[in-house]
């Protein structure tokens, strides 16, 4: 008989064009938290995305962007493990656009950076907002539901001049 034990998990993606990782989620089931196990899952990501950086002739990953719920049932430990990484919410107004006609836009996230990663140094307090823009059509561009809340975004980006602020 074989086991298959699931301690966590996490959902991610390579934006190959600007070399910038996004994290959508991580999680580790509650009887596994706080044993380092989401740090593992997470340095183990890093080292893929840059990995895939290398692929590039690029010597590692730009920045890794995420999207984190801005209403926590179990504050206490997802804030920290955001915050043990520098994550910092970018100023603006983030959607997350409906993966298919049949579903609604989620607004209770909020998008930002991790600026504390072994390995990746981010050390600026804003981002230029054509990036962000760029990432976000690198990211839900090709889904056509999304183009709708993308362009929302975008008027809200633009609203916030050049750079959007890490806060």
């Amino acid at each position: 008989m074989n086991l298959i034990i699931y301690y966590g998990g996490i959902i991610f993606a390579y934006l190959s064009k600007i070399n910038v990782g996004l994290i959508e989620y991580i999680a580790v089931s509650k009887k596994y938290r706080k044993k380092g196990i989401a740090t593992k899952i997470l340095n183990y990501t890093v080292d893929i995305l840059n990995n895939e950086s290398k692929k590039k002739n690029i010597k590692r990953i730009e920045f890794i962007c995420g999207e984190v719920e801005k209403v926590l049932k179990d504050k206490q430990d997802k804030h920290y493990f955001w915050d043990k990484y520098g994550f910092k919410k970018l100023d603006f107004k983030y959607i997350q656009p409906a993966l298919d006609e049949n579903k609604k836009d989620v607004e209770i996230m909020t998008f930002g950076i991790m600026t504390k990663i072994p390995g990746v140094e981010f050390d600026k307090e804003t981002i230029n907002s054509s990036l962000l823009k760029e990432i976000l059509y690198e990211y839900y561009g090709k889904n056509e539901e999304a183009k709708e809340t993308l362009n929302k975004m975008n008027k809200e980006i633009n609203s916030k001049g050049n750079l959007i602020k890490l806060i």
